[in-house]
């Protein structure tokens, strides 16, 4: 089920489930350890959609419950 929302410069991405948002996060941060600024992709099966994703130093990425906000 849903659970999160995923914030990335500015945009909101989600409801995401658990597991998808685990990935996400992995995914970010082995970017960030590796001091790498390719993007990464994801495909959300909430909606179908792909979301590509760069992220830059300075760019703030935040994590948000879903149930936390009203849509």
């Amino acid at each position: 089920m849903p659970s999160r929302y995923v914030y990335f410069n500015g945009h909101r991405l989600g409801p995401v489930s658990d597991a998808k948002f685990k990935e996400m996060v992995d995914a970010i941060i082995a970017v960030i350890k590796n001091g790498e600024r390719h993007g990464s992709v994801f495909t959300l099966p909430e909606d179908g959609r792909d979301v590509f994703c760069i992220w830059t130093p300075g760019v703030p990425i935040s994590f948000k419950e879903a149930d936390s906000e009203s849509e």
